[in-house]
């Protein structure tokens, strides 16, 4: 019987052959070193001597169910524990999987196929990779819940900011209201519209991500039409165009160029449209092949003779010359007829 096995003893699998009545015929190296136990030792024995729980009426049962006929048995380490465990009890318990297969031997007799597969590391990885799963399903737990800890700060903050510039706007309103007309009532109109740039842009990021671009025409379209509706006189009859490209732009671009617009749209108001608000203000936003650029037109009596605005002392001139710096670009002045200022930026700053 053993000549049929001899093959089976280069295999990485434990083999066992024994009859109905569990006597061994066979028993390869590997389940020898598996268990401690020698073929001499064992092979014409009850392999139930030396390992007493397969004489247990559980076993029993289900290999004689095997050997009428029945299908391939499985032990597996889950429900049976280790089948045959080594000799030594101080030796680490392997975690085997046996599969018990039946077949017609020479002889006319039915013998019992026991193929024992040692899962040891097998297991240890998957029981490895299921701990180190398990850690990264709690630390994404962790983070999912600070993100959403972080973003309820941050709409917690957008709205008290909200409010609070909504505040400021009514207080510069309201003082508006008593202001004569003058150099105060001017110094409260240009203060609302760069503080009304501010909470434009404001109300934009906090719509979407903070890391992300804003598309500038929506943002300009905003800030220019609330502020020229707020500026031009009552029952002006004046009129506001605009083409602005549907560009997207980092956020602190479009903060500039929204308070470059309202500096320059409250110069028009103020001085192109005259006292009686008529007139018109044109407002474009193009890209071009080094950049882009934004002109703000008034068909009004354009910029005083002389005007230098190098030398002058207006701070809407100094701010729209100083924000056009920081967009690594240049600020024109020009009457052709009518105020016209045109910027230069850098598409990417």
């Amino acid at each position: 019987m053993k000549a049929q096995f001899d093959l089976l003893d280069h295999v990485p699998l434990g083999v066992v052959v024994c009859d109905e009545e569990l006597q061994a015929f066979f028993w390869n190296t590997c389940i020898e070193d598996w268990t401690g136990i020698r073929r001499e030792e064992i092979v014409g024995k009850p392999v139930g001597s030396f390992f007493p729980r397969l004489n247990t009426e559980r076993y029993r049962t289900r290999l004689k169910l095997l050997i009428e006929g029945g299908p391939p048995v499985i032990f597996s380490y889950q429900l049976n524990g280790c089948v045959f465990p080594h000799r030594d009890p101080k030796r680490i318990e392997r975690i085997q999987h046996v599969t018990a297969t039946n077949f017609l031997g020479k002889d006319g007799k039915r013998y019992i196929l026991l193929a024992v597969e040692d899962r040891t590391e097998v297991s240890a990885r998957i029981r490895a990779a299921r701990q180190e799963l398990a850690k990264r399903i709690e630390t994404e737990a962790v983070l999912r819940k600070s993100v959403e800890e972080k973003e309820n700060l941050m709409r917690e903050l957008n709205h008290r900011v909200k409010n609070n510039l909504n505040m400021i706007l009514s207080l510069i309103n309201l003082q508006k209201d008593s202001a004569q007309e003058g150099p105060m009532r001017e110094a409260l109109d240009d203060l609302d519209g760069r503080i009304r740039s501010f909470s434009v842009l404001h109300e934009a990021m906090h719509k979407q991500d903070a890391s992300a671009m804003i598309r500038i025409d929506e943002y300009l379209e905003k800030i220019i039409r609330e502020l020229f509706e707020s500026l031009k006189p009552p029952f002006s009859t004046a009129g506001l165009t605009m083409d602005i490209a549907q560009l997207e732009l980092p956020f602190h671009t479009a903060l500039y160029l929204g308070l470059i617009a309202s500096e320059s749209l409250t110069n028009a108001v103020k001085y192109g449209l005259g006292s009686y608000g008529d007139g018109t203000v044109s407002i474009k936003l193009a890209k071009t092949p080094s950049g882009g650029e934004m002109s703000i037109t008034d068909n009004g009596p354009g910029f005083p003779q002389g005007f230098d605005p190098a030398g002058g002392e207006s701070l809407g001139v100094k701010l729209i010359q100083l924000l056009t710096e920081e967009l690594g670009g240049k600020a024109r002045f020009e009457s052709a007829p009518g105020a016209r200022i045109v910027v230069t930026f850098n598409i990417d700053t």
